[in-house]
């Protein structure tokens, strides 16, 4: 008989978040079981014997979504399982959602939070080679509300974005007004010439930080200065 305990925290790599699988249980394969005793890293239930199942994990009530699914191989002809709850970890645990008979493969999901959550077989009768594998999936529900794509547009003046992912944007770049007291990038990933603003700074010479910033339109705004050579930095936020 094998048991794995693996608790897993995944770190979202980009801007946008989906639904996240944060713990995962596994125990298993096993033929029979045996009566409940106190083991060093594994909760037991005192009011279920025999039982079976790995230790409570602390969840903190943020978990929302509780899978446990089942594999029988060859003839198990009784077995009962569950997910259970507990306050403590160490105290009495209660059921979560609902038994499960798991005589043949399965799988059980349940919507509900507790501080510490577990799987426990209950019953368990195999013949021969018959055995039960129980695997355990705890998720996070999706972040809600607009999340930002942050946009660099580099030193074109014509933006060209690689991403736009998110509700909220963030775009910045920088433009040299060359020929003319004006520079105006374009190719910004906005919805309306008032669904944003900017800001700018001259990065050439401070003396010539009275600029005036205009929005042209949703995908372009014009940097207005007094000075026909010098680079500026900018900034753009919205939606």
């Amino acid at each position: 008989m094998k048991k794995f305990l693996f608790l897993a925290l995944l770190f979202c790599t980009s801007l946008k978040y989906s639904q996240q699988t944060v713990y995962t249980q596994s125990y298993g394969p096993v033929a029979s079981l045996v009566a409940c005793t106190a083991a060093a890293g594994v909760n037991t239930s005192a009011s279920i014997s025999p039982c079976g199942g790995e230790g409570g994990m602390y969840q903190n009530s943020l978990v929302t979504v509780q899978t446990v699914n089942w594999t029988v191989v060859a003839t198990v002809s009784t077995c009962t399982l569950e997910l259970e709850q507990s306050t403590t970890g160490t105290g009495s645990w209660t059921l979560l959602g609902a038994q499960q008979t798991c005589t043949s493969t399965g799988s059980y999901t349940v919507t509900a939070n507790a501080p510490y959550v577990r799987f426990n077989i209950n019953s368990l009768t195999t013949t021969g080679s018959g055995t039960l594998t129980v695997n355990y999936y705890g998720q996070i529900a999706s972040l809600a509300g607009p999340l930002p794509s942050i946009i660099n547009c580099g030193t074109a003046v014509a933006c060209v974005p690689s991403a736009n992912t998110g509700t909220f944007k963030i775009v910045y770049g920088q433009c040299t007004a060359s020929s003319a007291t004006t520079c105006t990038p374009t190719g910004l990933p906005f919805t309306s010439t008032t669904s944003y603003n900017c800001n700018a700074s001259d990065a050439t010479t401070a003396a010539n930080a009275a600029l005036k910033l205009t929005n042209a339109s949703a995908s372009s705004f014009v940097i207005t200065t007094t000075s026909s050579s010098d680079v500026f930095n900018w900034v753009c936020v919205g939606t």
